[in-house]
């Protein structure tokens, strides 16, 4: 996306989505299995029972990243050959997450031990991202949803390599119908194979913002953002059961309205009515978001379970997040501006001949 076209806001949000997981995790947790020979972890919501009735809501800012997802990859999409568009996008993937990785595996032999069993076949598929199409458990459970954007980017990447990507009407049509018919009727069976039934909405809505920004709303995009809206409610009760550990009758009602509300702020960004300008603070928040929502979890937790029985819960609460927050700026420095920006100039240079073309590529 251009500069003059760039929604400055999104750096912003992205962060901001970031943090509500990582509050999430923190405060509003049950208690968790652990391997063999420990004791399981303390439940965060116990710690923090006075947060609880507010954060328990906040594991909805994966919902907000989805709706970004689909509003930056179409935008960047639209422009760029399907190399172009995998070499971009696979070099903010992929480094950022390998260094999750091994930072994760690294606490996971500090915290358990002898007890430590996590075989190099595991290590290496989760390296892939491909795991689950194994059967193998993700390392830490925060990468779940890192599998539903590389679906989503796997089949942007086809509708370009297809020379498609054009038609969005046609295929977010497409792409909508099957989501509806899953959300009926469980089929096809196969679509969790290579799109996530229960975020596709998200996603869908994500693109629709932009192309309403782009191209000004008509009646499809109404007519799609209204399916969207119906879908994301429609999955809310199965949310609730899933993250939110203490429920109330009031729950599924205030999720809705947060998601409606995550709606009508897209919108607004969509048509400039919300944004801001653009600075080095905004960039550096959008850039720690993705480690940011790596790193934080296990960490954390393990930490939670360690030191809340000695030291004042809100005290280490604010230690963790700052702790959190600078190993996402390390990462980010060390492996996003460089490893992962060097990878991509090398990738651009090898695979796509245009120097001018590879050089815009690379600093994009």
């Amino acid at each position: 996306m251009s500069e003059r076209h760039r929604y400055h806001l999104i750096d912003l949000v992205r962060f901001v989505a970031a943090f509500m997981v990582m509050v999430f995790h923190y405060t509003a947790l049950g208690a968790a299995d652990v391997m063999e020979g420990r004791k399981r972890l303390l439940a965060p919501m116990e710690v923090y029972p006075d947060l609880y009735p507010v954060t328990k809501y906040w594991f909805l800012g994966v919902e907000l990243f989805f709706l970004i997802s689909g509003f930056v990859i179409l935008a960047s999409a639209l422009n760029r050959s399907a190399l172009e568009f995998a070499i971009s996008r696979g070099t903010r993937l992929y480094p950022t997450l390998w260094a999750a990785v091994l930072f994760t595996t690294a606490i996971l032999f500090l915290f358990h031990g002898p007890y430590f069993n996590m075989s190099l076949v595991d290590f290496f598929a989760n390296l892939t991202l491909l795991n689950d199409y194994a059967r193998i458990s993700d390392i830490d459970p925060v990468f779940w949803t890192l599998h539903m954007e590389l679906q989503f980017y796997g089949c942007v990447f086809l509708l370009i390599l297809c020379g498609v990507v054009q038609r969005v009407h046609w295929w977010l049509a497409a792409w909508m119908a099957l989501t509806i018919c899953y959300a009926l009727f469980k089929q096809p069976f196969f679509m969790p194979w290579f799109l996530p039934p229960a975020y596709s909405a998200y996603f869908i809505a994500g693109c629709i913002f932009y192309l309403g920004g782009q191209q000004g709303y008509r009646l499809f995009h109404w007519f799609m953002l209204a399916l969207c809206v119906l879908l994301s409610l429609y999955h809310v009760p199965a949310m609730v059961g899933q993250f939110i550990e203490v429920q109330h009758t009031a729950d599924q009602w205030i999720c809705m309205g947060i998601i409606l509300s995550f709606y009508v702020f897209m919108f607004l960004i969509s048509i400039g009515r919300l944004n801001i300008k653009t600075s080095s603070t905004i960039v550096l928040l959008g850039g720690l978001s993705y480690p940011l929502y790596l790193t934080h979890h296990m960490f954390g937790r393990y930490l939670i379970d360690l030191l809340a029985p000695v030291i004042n819960a809100y005290l280490l609460l604010l230690g963790l997040t700052i702790l959190a927050l600078a190993l996402a700026f390390i990462i980010y420095v060390a492996v996003d501006k460089r490893m992962a920006k060097s990878l991509r100039a090398l990738l651009t240079k090898l695979l796509i001949r245009s120097e001018p073309e590879a050089t815009a590529i690379a600093n994009n």
